[in-house]
């Protein structure tokens, strides 16, 4: 069993990894005047882009945290399988800034938020039987990649 400092420090690694990952994840993001991003034409309902700087941050903290929930029950038969699976969704969370905002491509971005869609909503579904909390954690997260995805097939469509 661990004790408390093992349990925070270990809580802690996991918030500093994913926010460090996410940063790399969002190194190709320029949204401010002149950039391709504020060229495009967008929806009316496109949150302002200080919106996304506070709340990105805000979901990877829960991501993590869920992360750090379902690690500590690792040792579950079949536990490593939603881990694995927790892994690609996240891996296809941090590499959507590239596609969308490195390569400007629209569609692929879309595309590809939809596939992050569907493997946000296959690690719910695999983690729930071992760790309803973490799953609740990341409903937030897939309400607002639901949202994202929406935003860009209108991005899309709109250009």
């Amino acid at each position: 069993m661990e004790n408390q400092t093992t349990y925070r420090t270990s809580l802690l690694i996991f918030i500093i990894a994913i926010m460090a990952l996410s940063s790399l994840a969002a190194l190709p993001t320029h949204v401010g005047d002149g950039s391709w991003y504020a060229q495009l034409t967008k929806p009316e309902f496109t949150p302002a882009n200080w919106i996304f700087a506070i709340v990105w941050p805000i979901l990877y903290v829960l991501i993590a945290i869920a992360l750090w929930l379902l690690w500590r029950v690792r040792h579950q038969p079949g536990a490593y399988n939603v881990l694995a699976i927790f892994a690609v969704q996240l891996l296809v969370n941090f590499s959507w800034s590239w596609i969308f905002f490195g390569w400007h491509s629209l569609l692929f971005g879309f595309l590809w938020i939809v596939l992050l869609w569907g493997l946000i909503g296959w690690t719910l579904l695999a983690a729930w039987s071992y760790s309803q909390k973490a799953v609740l954690l990341l409903v937030p997260y897939g309400l607002w990649v639901t949202f994202a995805g929406v935003l860009a097939a209108c991005i899309w469509w709109m250009n």
